[in-house]
Formats: C-alpha cells, sequence, structure tokens
C-alpha cells in the first residue's frame, strides 16, 4: 500500500511540476494571441454539445 500511495504521490508531483512551468510559458502568449482561438473553440464546442443535446432530445 505504502509503495502504490508514494508512487501514487510522486505522479502528481511530477504532474504538477510539469503543468507549471508550461502555464508559465503559455501565459505571456495566451495574453496576446490565442483570446480569439479559444474562443472559436469555445463555440464550435458549445454548438457541438447542443446539435448532440438536440439529436438527443428527438
Amino acid at each position: 500500500m505504502h509503495r502504490l500511495a508514494s508512487a501514487t504521490e510522486f505522479m502528481a508531483m511530477e504532474v504538477d511540476s510539469e503543468k507549471q512551468p508550461i502555464k508559465r510559458e503559455i501565459s505571456p502568449e495566451s495574453d496576446s494571441s490565442p483570446p480569439c482561438p479559444k474562443i472559436s473553440i469555445h463555440d464550435y464546442y458549445l454548438s457541438s454539445v447542443s446539435s448532440t443535446s438536440s439529436t438527443r432530445i428527438v
């Protein structure tokens, strides 16, 4: 049990350490360009979700 817990904890620590530098690299770029692609992707996701929900209702 201890080995499993330590392994999962280590994995979580690794993921966190990997996420933080990525966020730092993305944040300055997201301030300049990504807002537009994010919005378009979000709209596309909403449209796809609405279409799937409507088909489910029908």
